[in-house]
């Protein structure tokens, strides 16, 4: 028999690496963002709510909740008519502390942009297409 030792390296979140340098870069990109859970497109028929979420990771150095929700809005509208008469948010955004699986997230960075009142729209059509 024989026995093996192996360091194990452990992310902030909880994710577990083999190598140092995969843990750290993992750490630097998580904490570099904020994680937000989007829940979508509201079942107007039945009224079952949102039947769709994405998770989206937001890098900027201003209210990254306002971003997404900017970025919310060109991509789900504003509001969706429930049964033709009732109008209902599109969208709802939900803060998480953290996720771990980040091949499932849609990544906003609008630090590289330097988005401002008059460039602000370019910026959301660059991130959506």
């Amino acid at each position: 028999m024989k026995t093996i030792t192996r360091d194990i390296y452990v992310a902030k979140d909880g994710k577990e690496f083999l190598k140092y340098s995969e843990c750290e870069a993992y750490e630097q990109k998580i904490t570099a963002y904020e994680f937000f859970e989007v829940k979508y497109n509201y079942d107007t028929e039945e009224g079952s709510l949102y039947q769709n979420s994405k998770i989206f990771a937001v890098n900027t150095t201003f209210d990254k909740d306002v971003y997404l929700k900017m970025y919310c809005d060109k991509v789900f509208g504003k509001y969706v008519w429930v049964q033709g008469i009732h109008p209902i948010e599109a969208y709802v955004i939900k803060k998480l502390n953290y996720t771990t699986d980040l091949d499932n997230v849609t990544f906003l960075d609008f630090k590289r942009f330097s988005p401002n009142e008059s460039n602000i729209e370019d910026v959301l059509m660059s991130l959506i297409a």
